[in-house]
């Protein structure tokens, strides 16, 4: 079987842009150049990355159209990008191009170099996001549209998929996904542990400002929190089109005062330190890593049970599950944990250990490593 000396990552966003497959691209790319691989990552944010200083890895960046604030979903294009990536090719000569998310305009670009023949390079695609059915208006319109159409190109072209759960890589085969292994993300324990949070119980939200995050239904479900619990605190970690419309939300709910807007920050970890409960009602995930880091940081999780978060979490047991789209189910929830501080402990405990004991980074750059082994022995 060929040994794989140097990958081509691509991923349209690199940290400290508030995704979780960025963070995921960002960590990869460390972790395979600590196995001696060569990496390249090709995106549209070099500019802004905040990978280590690593002689192993060379960021090759492409001019962008940001289309986030129109769609309502983190996406951008770049018509230059076609023509830059041959050029990257060419430099960086990669045994495996690794793509990234099915709705990054650089996995199409991929796709299509390889669907076109001009590379008999593999491709490889990691599938990090799960059904789309959930989310309404012209967000959900477009994405529905997107795998219908421009995602099949990049089903045809790859030779291996990951898939990050269960629930995506189901999702994956129903779209034509073939040769997919699972590899679920990973997180660092040793940079996401507990902490000793002091003063007013701090809820925490980590996530795109986007509506398939759910952050609509987690500020309707504060007005009956905060009146049981008028002590706790709300801090909003992220950025994106809904912030504005947010705000007026929260000033609609006289909740200014209770709610903190933070933006992008330097280490999430401490705020996870610094926080009680972590909860994010999305409506549309993968496996979500600001779940697993906050179960590692020994946060009491209140989710929803989309894609493969009920695979990490067990109601009652080391998370609360609640509905989609349910304000209602989602401040009792909540307002449970806030009651019951034995509970909120016992929580807290099973959630660390869920992730440390199976969510390793180092098993997931094994397996990414046995997957392109065998996407280079097809050709």
């Amino acid at each position: 079987m060929p040994t794989v000396n140097s990958v081509l990552l691509c991923s349209d966003y690199l940290p400290p842009s508030g995704g979780g497959v960025e963070v995921v691209v960002k960590t990869l790319a460390e972790r395979l150049a600590a196995e001696g691989v060569d990496v390249g990552i090709f995106t549209f944010q070099a500019n802004q990355i905040s990978i280590r200083e690593n002689d192993d890895i060379t960021v090759y960046e492409s001019k962008t159209i940001e289309l986030t604030d129109i769609i309502g979903l983190q996406s951008q294009v770049s018509p230059a990008a076609v023509a830059e990536f041959r050029s990257v090719v060419r430099k960086h000569d990669p045994d495996v191009v690794h793509a990234h998310n099915r709705f990054f305009f650089t996995s199409l670009v991929a796709a299509g170099w390889t669907a076109l023949g001009f590379s008999d390079i593999a491709l490889v695609t990691t599938l990090h996001l799960g059904a789309v059915e959930d989310i309404n208006g012209i967000s959900g319109l477009a994405a529905r549209m997107y795998e219908l159409s421009v995602a099949k190109l990049i089903f045809r072209a790859t030779d291996r998929f990951v898939a990050v759960s269960n629930a995506v890589a189901d999702h994956g085969a129903s779209l034509g996904a073939h040769d997919v292994t699972v590899v679920p993300n990973g997180v660092d324990p040793e940079e996401f542990y507990p902490g000793d949070s002091d003063g007013p119980p701090v809820i925490l939200f980590v996530g795109r400002l986007i509506q398939n995050k759910g952050i609509d239904t987690f500020i309707r479900c504060l007005p009956a929190v905060l009146e049981d619990h008028p002590n706790a605190r709300v801090r909003i970690i992220g950025t994106g089109p809904m912030r504005s419309d947010l705000e007026q939300l929260i000033k609609k709910f006289d909740l200014t005062d209770c709610i903190e807007f933070c933006g992008f920050v330097e280490s999430v970890a401490e705020e996870m330190r610094r926080a009680d409960i972590f909860c994010r009602p999305s409506l549309s995930e993968g496996m979500p890593l600001t779940l697993l880091e906050a179960m590692a940081s020994g946060l009491p999780v209140v989710v929803t049970p989309v894609a493969g978060v009920p695979e990490v979490v067990t109601h009652n047991q080391n998370g609360i599950l609640v509905p989609k789209n349910d304000p209602a189910s989602l401040s009792m929830a909540l307002s449970d944990v806030l009651d019951d501080e034995e509970w909120c402990q016992e929580l807290s405990i099973a959630a660390r250990e869920e992730v440390v004991n199976k969510y390793s980074w180092q098993s997931r750059t094994e397996q990414i490593l046995d997957v392109y082994q065998d996407a280079t022995s097809m050709e």
